[in-house]
């Protein structure tokens, strides 16, 4: 029943020493991840706002382009 006891003394004291730094590594990680995911998304909606951009300044070319054809045209 000793050993049983020392087994438990043991996991307890493992415990104790090793719980506050993983939790601490894990609240870092996951603080890590959320950086991560922020950046991610910025960038994505950085080059949504750029897909946009450019197919408004293609469609607007293409009008001033067709605009100048018809008063050619007359």
């Amino acid at each position: 029943m000793s050993d049983n006891n020392s087994s438990e003394e043991d996991l307890n004291k493992l415990l104790t020493d090793y719980s506050t730094p993983v939790a601490r590594s894990m609240l870092l990680q996951a603080t890590a991840q959320a950086l991560a995911n922020t950046a991610h998304n910025a960038t994505w909606k950085q080059q949504q706002a750029n897909i946009t951009l450019h197919t408004a300044t293609s469609n607007s070319v293409a009008l001033l382009q067709m605009m100048g054809v018809q008063i050619t045209r007359q």
